[in-house]
Parts: structure tokens; sequence; C-alpha cells
């Protein structure tokens, strides 16, 4: 397999977006069962 430097960026990108917003959500659910 070819490793292309635009598809892994975008990947990095989207795994970066995933994970503030699982600890967005993350944070969020803690607070609201405080």
């Amino acid at each position: 397999m070819k490793r292309q430097p635009g598809s892994y960026k975008k990947r990095g990108m989207l795994y970066f977006k995933i994970l503030s917003g699982n600890m967005l959500l993350g944070a969020y659910g803690h607070f609201a069962d405080i």
C-alpha cells in the first residue's frame, strides 16, 4: 500500500476531531452528572 501524505493528513484531522468531540461529550456528561 502506498502512503499518500494528503489522505494521511485528512485522516489525522478526522481522528483529532473525533477525539476532541469525544472529550467534549465526556466533559459534558460528567458535568451533567454532578
